[in-house]
């Protein structure tokens, strides 16, 4: 960001990455500026970047270089220029999907592998009194590898007593309608559960195509604007392709634990993988994420209109806080409380002027300031207010821009 004196203001590269929050108003800038951070990740640091939830199809243009020309301007200041981002989108699949309709976009059909998809069918539904028969069978249908629908059956007839006609029509109704609604992986040509990454030497192994995206130094994206609406299922769809990425950042055998990967996440809209009510599947990962973030090697990096949404585990590890206008008052205060920043704070936040992309950015750690004009560098801690910068790669301003 560029500071009201006029000094460049930096996050700096710290040996652990950051969690990040953004917190706005509708239309207030949330999404440019955590476009802005995936694209100076890539190409300054080099470091794995994944977008978890674009719900409104902002990152298509992202493979092209910035075009807006009062984005292209502001950049100039700070002696960046406009750069493409190598994105892939990712879709998941589904009964209903409809073929992204602009021209030039590169995309895979994603679907969850059935293992993956019998081992947690607890997280897509309730299972209730099924759960305990529904854990002794789940061995046999692992081992189902064709024939879904007619194995599953037959295992159900077989294993369930017939007094249990209930349950059993219940676990086989949960079964089927993931698989007939083709969001599980069943062989279809143009859909993938897993990529092969081919070795140096030969040797190969099959990845979440998340994973084997990175590998290829591509961002990939999940495009989510199919199954946002989808209340149930889709924190749990996140939880599954988050649980696979963390995991292969901590355990041994992972892709990118052998390589020390350092990989950061953007959530846009995070509320809408949480509950006030209970705890979704979504919210456990994504807390335990952020609080081993550090041995983990991520960054994780999210925007949402309400602060008070976001879980508190999340908000405790939050190092840096930007803020954009805002029309509530008690938002305001628990940002300006959190993060200790003086009180006239607040009235500040909610007069930012979004046309001008004004923000006041805080943090727990340091900043990293720059004086162009006096050739001069030093750290500063607190709170700063400026102007955040664009994106470096093309993106479609909000409205009133």
């Amino acid at each position: 960001m560029i500071s009201n004196e006029g000094q460049i203001v930096c996050i700096p590269k710290e040996k652990d990455s950051p969690t990040i929050g953004i917190i706005g108003a509708r239309r207030t800038g949330k999404s440019l500026i955590l476009h802005g951070f995936v694209d100076r990740i890539y190409h300054y640091f080099g470091e794995n970047c994944i977008v978890m939830n674009d719900y409104m199809n902002e990152s298509l243009t992202w493979r092209k270089p910035q075009k807006t020309e009062k984005f292209i301007n502001k950049l100039e200041i700070v002696g960046e220029k406009p750069l493409p981002l190598p994105v892939v989108h990712l879709y998941p699949n589904s009964v209903d999907f409809i073929k992204p309709e602009k021209k030039g976009t590169k995309y895979l059909k994603i679907a969850l592998s059935y293992e993956d998809f019998v081992e947690h069918l607890g997280d897509f539904y309730e299972l209730g009194r099924a759960e305990p028969y529904y854990i002794e069978m789940k061995k046999e249908l692992l081992q189902i590898k064709e024939d879904y629908e007619k194995n599953i059956i037959e295992l159900m007839n077989e294993k369930v007593h017939k007094k249990m006609s209930l349950m059993k029509k219940k676990l086989i109704t949960l079964l089927l309608s993931m698989i007939h609604d083709k969001f599980v992986d069943t062989g279809e040509q143009d859909v993938v559960s897993k990529i092969k990454i081919v070795r140096d030497d030969g040797t190969s192994e099959e990845y979440n195509p998340f994973i084997a995206l990175m590998a290829a130094k591509l961002v990939p994206v999940l495009m989510t604007n199919q199954i946002y609406s989808k209340d149930r299922f889709f924190p749990a769809y996140f939880s599954r392709i988050m649980t696979e990425i963390f995991y292969d950042q901590i355990r041994e055998g992972g892709y990118s634990y052998k390589n020390r990967s350092v990989t950061h996440i953007f959530v846009d809209e995070l509320h809408t993988l949480v509950s006030k009510k209970r705890s979704s599947p979504a919210e456990d990962i994504l807390n335990k994420a952020v609080a081993q973030s550090g041995p983990a090697r991520l960054g994780f990096y999210y925007c949402d209109q309400n602060y008070s949404k976001i879980p508190k585990i999340m908000r405790d590890n939050t190092k840096y806080i930007i803020a954009l206008g805002h029309n509530s008052k008690e938002e305001a205060e628990l940002i300006v409380n959190n993060f200790n920043m003086p009180k006239s704070r607040i009235g500040e936040i909610l007069s930012l002027d979004k046309q001008k992309q004004e923000c006041i950015a805080a943090t727990s750690e340091r900043f990293l300031v720059y004086d162009i004009s006096q050739n001069k560098k030093w750290y500063e801690t607190g709170s700063i207010a400026g102007t955040f910068l664009p994106p470096l790669s093309h993106s479609i301003p909000p409205i009133m821009f």
